[in-house]
């Protein structure tokens, strides 16, 4: 079940607004250096229509509905960020694949299944730099029963044999 705020109608608008809002918003996302900027920019609200609906069909009280902080992390984590940081190996610009892992360890990490496991092991994982590469790690070893091939998996094997 999503909650109203997750429909996708209103991920729609809130993106619809954000694109209609900004000017050069390509531009402004390859030009912001700043994670308090990135909130800002992506903070956007939804049309009058939008405020008092969920969906097309049925009108429902007034609600202020933008992007929160948990959302503009997520949006910023698995879209904005890498697609910063291929564009930049693709342009040849090493100074945006730096920003991209800069800020990537300025944002806190996803809270997940796989961020809470690992957090068990290792202590702390602090920022979404971590959870991404502790997310990686799991996807393309401990998944696969690959510990042999993971440094990681191999220390743990030794310490339990």
């Amino acid at each position: 079940r999503l909650r109203p705020s997750n429909y996708p109608t209103i991920r729609i608008a809130q993106i619809a607004s954000l694109i209609h809002k900004t000017e050069h918003l390509f531009s402004r996302l390859m030009e912001t250096k700043e994670i308090k900027s990135f909130y800002e920019l992506l903070s956007a609200e939804v049309s009058d229509f939008w405020k008092t609906h969920y969906t097309f069909s049925a009108e429902s009280s007034q609600r202020t509905k933008r992007l929160g902080k948990a959302s503009i992390e997520g949006l910023l984590i698995n879209t904005i960020i890498p697609f910063l940081f291929i564009y930049g190996k693709m342009k040849l610009r090493d100074d945006l694949c730096d920003l991209s892992l800069s800020l990537l360890e300025k944002i806190p990490a996803e809270k997940n299944s796989t961020t809470r496991e690992w957090s068990k092991h290792l202590g702390s994982v602090d920022n979404a730099a971590k959870s991404q590469a502790l997310t990686e790690l799991t996807k393309n070893y401990c998944t696969e029963k690959k510990c042999l091939y993971c440094q990681i998996g191999n220390s743990i094997i030794q310490q339990h044999t």
